[in-house]
């Protein structure tokens, strides 16, 4: 209650501070005060005009200072009223759920080795696959495809995340099964969208196990990654960019996934939370 009582004190002064502002706008004395009977002069107007708006511009400055302290900015102009990021503080990534047209796939995983993840330039099979599709633009009647930008939210330590990505085996059974052909198979890949403040190189340590792959806006800029290590430096350009990374394992099913480093914090990138989540239309 002594919160509340102190709150609407402070509202109830802040008002009648306004109120005497106004009134003192109004008595203040302009540069031509004009005397009855005496002929109007678009010059003497337009001074006083002037003066005016002059001294409202500083008082509406006061009034906003005056407003911040007394924590009702909001109620002085709500329309002026900075947005609030709900997001704000978290770093979200996305495990995509794409297309695998080799083997047989799973939620997290699908056999093969990063190159049967790439797409054409159209997002489907059929061309010269060249890169992962995280591509935003909007899906185009009839043609199906299977967007990377689209899976579950994988919520981030700053970038630092460690899963275990590895599919359904049994070594109970005689002989031992293994869910795919051979012993390649990936990770889906889990995708930052990111803002850089200016062009940098980035330095990140990660383990995708023994043969993994990192994607810059869809192109491949690291394959057959073998960790624990650091990733070979690369460049990233200021402005919003995808930065993508898969586990994949030549030797059976385990793909274990590793970020050690808080990249984004490190570098002061800045989570673009209208892609990760698909707002306003991204």
């Amino acid at each position: 209650m002594a919160s509340l009582r102190s709150r609407l004190a402070v509202r109830l002064a802040f008002g009648a501070v306004t109120v005497l502002v106004l009134c003192a706008v109004a008595f203040a004395s302009v540069p031509h005060l004009f005397s009855t009977g005496e002929t109007l002069q678009a010059t003497d107007l337009n001074t006083d005009f002037g003066s005016l708006d002059q001294r409202v511009t500083v008082l509406e400055q006061r009034l906003a200072a005056l407003g911040q302290e007394a924590g009702v900015g909001a109620l002085a102009d709500a329309s002026q009223a900075p947005a609030t990021e709900p997001f704000a503080g978290t770093f979200p990534a996305v495990l995509g759920r794409g297309e695998h047209p080799i083997g047989i796939g799973g939620p997290t995983w699908f056999c093969g080795t990063y190159a049967d993840a790439l797409v054409d330039d159209a997002g489907t099979t059929n061309g010269n696959r060249t890169r992962l599709n995280i591509s935003t633009n909007p899906l185009t009647f009839p043609a199906v495809v299977f967007p990377n930008e689209f899976g579950s939210i994988i919520f981030t330590r700053g970038g630092q995340v460690s899963l275990n990505l590895d599919p359904p085996w049994s070594m109970n059974s005689t002989p031992v099964l293994f869910p795919c052909p051979s012993n390649d198979m990936c990770a889906e890949p889990i995708t930052f969208f990111s803002v850089s403040p200016q062009d940098q190189m980035l330095t990140i340590r990660a383990y995708l196990d023994d043969s993994g792959a990192v994607f810059l806006d869809g192109n491949p800029i690291v394959t057959s990654f073998m960790g624990p290590g650091p990733l070979p430096q690369f460049e990233v350009k200021g402005g919003p960019f995808a930065l993508s990374f898969m586990s994949c394992s030549t030797d059976g099913p385990t793909v274990a996934f590793t970020i050690f480093d808080s990249f984004i914090t490190k570098y002061n990138l800045s989570v673009d939370y209208d892609r990760a989540f698909h707002r306003n239309g991204q």
